[in-house]
C-alpha cells in the first residue's frame, strides 16, 4: 500500500498542469487576471464548472488556475478537489518514526535536450510533534523520452539529486535521505509533455511575474560617503506649522526643509546639514543654517531635527555626495575602490568594504548585487544593470553557510534558506515580518561602516519591495 501512495504521489509531482489539481467550483466566482479583489475580472467560472489548480498561496486564500484554456485567479474557499488519488498543495506524509514531511508544489526548473528532466520541491520537515519545523530543498531529476505522436512523455530512473535543510544536521539528513528514497517510484511515469512545458515555461517566465519585478531601479555607485535623497514623484512641499517662510518635502525619505525666501534647500544627514538651491546638484556642506529652522515645532515630528541644531562639522573627508530620484532607487556605497575576497569553494568573489550585498564572477566577468531581494547583474560597476534572479550562476548555491555574507542565501533560488524564507519569514500580508526586519537590521547596524537611517535599513533588509 506504501507503494501505492508513494507511486501516485510522485506521479501527481509531474502530471499534473503546471502541477494542476482539477477542481469545482461551489458558487459562482470572479475569473481574475491577479490575486485579489483589486484585479480586473475577466469572465465569471460557473458553480459546478472544473479548473486546473495550478498553484495557492500559503492560505489557499488565492489560486491561479487554468479554465477554458485561460490562466487567471479564483479565490481558493469556492474550490473543492474532484479526485480521490490527488490532493491540493501542499502534501503531507508521516515517516516510520513519526517524522512529518510536508511536500510544497515543485517546480521544474530544467528539461536538458528533452531527455533529463530537473525539479525542486520546497519541503517541510517536523522530526517529532513538538519540534520546530525545518526548510528546505529537495531535488529530483528524470530521463524522459518525449513521443511527439502522442504528445506524452515518459519519465523513468527517477532519484533524488540534492536535499539541502541548513538547519539540520548530519544524521538527520542521512535519515531523511532515506525516507525521500523510500517515495521513489521505480515505474515508468507517463505524463502530458504540454503540461510539463507549461510548468517549466512559468518557471522562466519568472523575471517577468508582478511580485519580482524584473526592471532594475536606478542603482547609484559612490566609492565615497554619500546619501540618496528620493521624493516619490515630483517634490511636493508643504508649510512648517507655526514658523512662518519655512516649508518641508513632504514625500521624501529625509527631513529636507526649504527657505521660501531664497528656495534655498536643508537637507540634515544625521548632526549634520548640507544645503543646496537644487534637488539634483549642488549640495555642500552647511556650516550654518537660518535662525527659521531653530522655529521648527516642538513635536516628534521634527525632534531629530531640532537636536541637530546647531550643525555639528562633518568629519574631514566624510561631507557625503547626495544622490537624487524622484522614484524608488538604491545606493551602494564603497570605501574606496571595491575590496574582494574569493569566497571558498566557488568562482565568486566577496566586495568586504560595503554594506550592500555585492559580488563578482570571474570567470563570466560580471557583477552581481541583491537589492530588496532581487538580484542584478552587470559587466560594470556603473550599469546597465539587468535582473538576474532567475540565472544566477550555480556558484551561488554554493556560498557558505557560515560566511559574513551568508544571508544573501534566502534569496538565491534553490537555497534552503530560500525555502525557509518563503515560507517562515514573512507575514501574510507578503511583507516582511517584523521579527526578520529587526533581526536583519541589527546585523546591518553592527557592520554597518556608511551612515543608514532606519528607513534605510528596513528597504535593505525586507525580501521583496
Amino acid at each position: 500500500m506504501r507503494k501505492i501512495l508513494a507511486y501516485l504521489m510522485l506521479a501527481s509531482f509531474f502530471s499534473t498542469s503546471a502541477f494542476a489539481d482539477p477542481a469545482i467550483l461551489t458558487a459562482n466566482v470572479n475569473f481574475r487576471t491577479g490575486p485579489g479583489t483589486g484585479f480586473q475580472a475577466m469572465s465569471v467560472v460557473k458553480k459546478g464548472e472544473e479548473v486546473d489548480i495550478k498553484e495557492c498561496d500559503g492560505r489557499a486564500e488565492w489560486c491561479a488556475v487554468s479554465y477554458s484554456g485561460l490562466n487567471g485567479f479564483v479565490a481558493g474557499k469556492y474550490l473543492t478537489q474532484t479526485g480521490t488519488t490527488t490532493s491540493a498543495w501542499p502534501k503531507v506524509f508521516t515517516t516510520e518514526s513519526g517524522a512529518a514531511i510536508t511536500l510544497f508544489q515543485p517546480q521544474i526548473t530544467e528539461w536538458t535536450d528533452l531527455a533529463r528532466l530537473d525539479a525542486l520541491i520546497a519541503t517541510e520537515l517536523q522530526v517529532s510533534k513538538d519540534a520546530r519545523p525545518a526548510y528546505g530543498i529537495i531535488g529530483v531529476s528524470a530521463r524522459t523520452i518525449a513521443d511527439d505522436a502522442t504528445g506524452d512523455v515518459t519519465l523513468t530512473d527517477l532519484k533524488s539529486t540534492r536535499i539541502e535543510f541548513s538547519t539540520l544536521e548530519r544524521k538527520q539528513l542521512s535519515d531523511l535521505s532515506l525516507e525521500v528514497g523510500k517515495l521513489l517510484p521505480t515505474d515508468p511515469i507517463v505524463v502530458s509533455e504540454d503540461r510539463l512545458t507549461a510548468s517549466l515555461a512559468n518557471y522562466k517566465r519568472l523575471s517577468n511575474v508582478a511580485d519580482i519585478k524584473a526592471d532594475p531601479p536606478p542603482i547609484f555607485i559612490s566609492e565615497t560617503p554619500a546619501v540618496l535623497l528620493q521624493t516619490n514623484g515630483v517634490a511636493v512641499s508643504a508649510p512648517v506649522k507655526g514658523v512662518q517662510g519655512l516649508s518641508f518635502v513632504v514625500n521624501t525619505n529625509w527631513d529636507l526643509l526649504k527657505v521660501d525666501a531664497t528656495n534655498t534647500l536643508y537637507l540634515r544627514s544625521d548632526k549634520n546639514w548640507l544645503t543646496s538651491n537644487a534637488l539634483d546638484s549642488g549640495w555642500a556642506e552647511a556650516k550654518t543654517v537660518p535662525d527659521l529652522l531653530s522655529n521648527l515645532p516642538d513635536d516628534d515630528n521634527w525632534k531629530d531635527a531640532k537636536t541637530a541644531l546647531p550643525p555639528a562639522p562633518f568629519a574631514e573627508g566624510a561631507t557625503p555626495k547626495v544622490f537624487f530620484s524622484d522614484k524608488p532607487a538604491e545606493l551602494i556605497v564603497f570605501e574606496g575602490k571595491p575590496t574582494l575576497e574569493a569566497v571558498p569553494g566557488t568562482g565568486l568573489d566577496w566586495v568586504s568594504n560595503t554594506t550592500g550585498a555585492v559580488f563578482y564572477h570571474r570567470a563570466l566577468k560580471v557583477w552581481y548585487t541583491l537589492l530588496s531581494g532581487r538580484w542584478f547583474s552587470s559587466s560594470l560597476l556603473g550599469g546597465p544593470w539587468t535582473f538576474a534572479t532567475t540565472h544566477l550562476p550555480k556558484d551561488f548555491l554554493n556560498i557558505p553557510e557560515d560566511a559574513p555574507y551568508a544571508a544573501v542565501r534566502a534569496s538565491i533560488p534553490g537555497t534552503s534558506e530560500s525555502a525557509e524564507a518563503a515560507q517562515g519569514k514573512y507575514s501574510e500580508d507578503g511583507a516582511c515580518g517584523d521579527r526578520w526586519i529587526g533581526e536583519c537590521r541589527g546585523r546591518l547596524r553592527r557592520r554597518a561602516k556608511v551612515r543608514a537611517d532606519r528607513r534605510h535599513l528596513d528597504v535593505l533588509c525586507c525580501q521583496r519591495k
